[in-house]
């Protein structure tokens, strides 16, 4: 039995490779990974210090300068199942939390840092593929949002600047682990280091610091 998994993604001229191994067979998990023969843009999407060598590897056979590769990195919060509070609608009565339709793709893709030219593809997918936290005004426009990212953590966490420090957020945040839990999945997120604000929040909602993954931005080879 094979324990050990490379899946990859492609959407028109960008894909993300996610990989993983369960029982440490690196090298095959290697073998994987340079088999794929990608010809356009990718990332490696959230793997473990542990398979940064395999990364460089891959990095090295494209004809890469290893001093050119950066790990990017993020940390893993968790939050206990225990935590996660039943839903209630306890706000007040000029907003309100529930699903967000990939209808809004365009307005998260417009909002989000790492936006690119085709990413709103990417956006669309994941929204209407997995559930979407928004919280929305009396006219039901959304003012925060909280998507579900293909390796099942949160992501795409925004709220409008005119609405901040309001405790947005946190209801997307808490609407999203109620349905995640829902399904009997464990809630988690990734903040890259730098970002303090994001971490204090997360912590304040009672998650926990778990690991830390890393991602390489991978050039096309044309």
């Amino acid at each position: 039995m094979r324990l050990e998994k490379c899946v990859h993604h492609c959407l028109d001229s960008k894909a993300y490779i996610y990989l993983n191994t369960v029982k440490g067979l690196l090298e095959d998990l290697k073998s994987l990974l340079c088999s794929l023969n990608l010809k356009v843009f990718h990332l490696i999407c959230g793997y473990e210090e542990r398979l940064k060598p395999l990364v460089e590897n891959y990095w090295l056979q494209l004809g890469q300068d290893l001093s050119e590769l950066e790990h990017q990195p993020a940390i893993v919060y968790h939050l206990p199942s225990a935590k996660v509070p039943r839903w209630t609608p306890r706000l007040d009565v000029s907003n309100k939390v529930g699903c967000l339709s990939s209808k809004y793709a365009d307005l998260v893709d417009k909002n989000w840092t790492y936006r690119s030219v085709d990413s709103i593809r990417f956006i669309r997918g994941i929204m209407e593929n997995n559930v979407a936290a928004g919280v929305f005004d009396n006219n039901g426009e959304p003012l925060a949002w909280c998507l579900r990212s293909p390796n099942g953590s949160l992501s795409n966490l925004h709220v409008l600047s005119s609405h901040r420090r309001k405790g947005l957020g946190s209801l997307a945040v808490g609407f999203m682990a109620y349905k995640i839990k829902s399904t009997g999945s464990e809630v988690l997120t990734t903040v890259v280091p730098e970002n303090r604000n994001s971490q204090k929040m997360f912590e304040k909602l009672g998650f926990k610091p778990i690991n830390k993954l890393f991602w390489a931005v991978v050039p096309s080879p044309f």
